[in-house]
């Protein structure tokens, strides 16, 4: 049976050690980072962090979102990807251990968003803020391994197409740079849990 602490070994072997920024075009873009948190169950099955958004906040109403946002002045990715996390839904970060990173993505209301993978254990009392987060909820790992896009959109930003790929669980529609991210997670990881379908 796998522990939090065998995830935290399996990890480190496949995720960037230091954050990959983007190469060219977006150093205009502002700073931000989202944490990618896995959380192990007493089982030793992994499960994605997730948050759907409230209609109360100004960018993304309603979206299924990883925790995180802008970067403060002075802060690391990793201090800005668990503080987020703390304050959207109450994970303390001494109760996370960071194990990598994913290349850096682009949105195209203008962050450059470094992902920080952080490893916790389950059970775990999330405090969702009312304001900002409407529902925490946890995708299985292997279940997310196995979802097709059920639908995929075609759109054009700053000249380049771009495939939009949607996902559906649950009644959840997991999209945007909330999919593209775990998208490049699930290709880092072997089977059963990297299987990306044909």
């Amino acid at each position: 049976m796998a522990s939090a602490r065998d995830w935290e070994e399996r990890l480190r072997s496949v995720l960037d050690p230091e954050p990959r920024p983007l190469s060219g075009g977006f150093q205009d873009f502002r700073p931000a980072a989202v944490l990618v948190g896995i959380g192990v169950d007493p089982s030793g099955e992994p499960h994605l962090l997730l948050t759907r958004r409230t209609y109360h906040v100004d960018t993304h109403r309603g979206q299924i979102a990883l925790p995180g946002g802008a970067r403060e002045a002075g802060e690391t990715p990793v201090e800005t990807a668990l503080r987020e996390a703390r304050e959207e839904v109450g994970l303390h970060p001494a109760h996370v251990r960071v194990v990598g990173y994913l290349p850096e993505v682009f949105t195209p209301v203008g962050y450059r968003v470094v992902p920080v993978v952080g490893i916790f254990s389950l059970p775990y009392p999330f405090h969702p803020e009312p304001r900002e987060v409407d529902e925490v909820f946890l995708l299985p790992l292997r279940i997310w391994a196995h979802l097709r896009p059920h639908r995929v959109q075609v759109v054009r930003f700053r000249g380049i197409q771009h495939r939009v790929m949607h996902f559906l669980w649950e009644g959840r529609d997991i999209w945007g740079m909330t999919a593209r991210i775990l998208l490049a997670f699930r290709r880092r990881l072997p089977p059963p849990y990297g299987e990306t379908p044909a």
